[in-house]
């Protein structure tokens, strides 16, 4: 990549790292090659750099993202201090445990680790388990689901309140992913 080489960058190479310090850089784990090599310039020689990300929760392959970034990132930053955040506040513990089986699985080169629940235990209708035959029988059934649920207050074993229902839906642009609804099926949320 010689567009991205210091004697192509010239001057700019040297203004971005004088100018900035220090660089932190979210969602690591979803970085494409051409990003890391950028990264890596602007970091020079000092290597200054934070990055937060987890590559169990890389979900970006199909547009050029490697997880190999953030898994062999020691090799490239060999000073690198890591800090895990091990414990999940959002979560209850049958959710976590169910996940942390099921991720293990994914990928044999993933960094090892194990999340934990804060101290939300399993309520009825935390999971559930359901087999469709058909993707468009899977997505009605997710729709008619939010429908029904939208405007539920939940509540935690203890009365205490937990939230009302929130449905958020990607619209994905890439026709190699998307999938459209069942004829007639759209749903709408106000």
């Amino acid at each position: 990549m010689p567009f991205l080489s210091s004697e192509f960058l010239g001057p700019l190479y040297s203004e971005v790292q004088k100018r900035f310090t220090y660089i932190t850089v979210d969602e690591y784990q979803d970085i494409n090659l051409i990003q890391e090599k950028l990264i890596k310039l602007m970091a020079g020689k000092e290597n200054n750099i934070c990055v937060v990300g987890d590559d169990d929760q890389s979900v970006y392959q199909w547009r050029g993202s490697t997880v190999d970034n953030i898994i062999n990132f020691k090799e490239r930053y060999p000073k690198v201090s890591t800090h895990r955040l091990p414990t999940n506040f959002r979560s209850t513990d049958g959710i976590i445990n169910l996940a942390n089986e099921l991720i293990k699985n994914n990928n044999p080169g993933r960094l090892k680790k194990s999340m934990k629940s804060s101290d939300k235990k399993l309520q009825s209708g935390d999971i559930y388990k359901i087999e469709f035959h058909y993707q468009a029988d899977e997505i009605e059934f997710i729709i008619d689901r939010i429908k029904k649920l939208i405007g539920t207050e939940w509540t935690n074993n203890d009365n205490s309140k937990r939230g009302e229902i929130l449905a958020i839906l990607g619209v994905c642009r890439d026709n190699i992913h998307s999938t459209p609804l069942p004829s007639g099926k759209r749903l709408i949320l106000k």
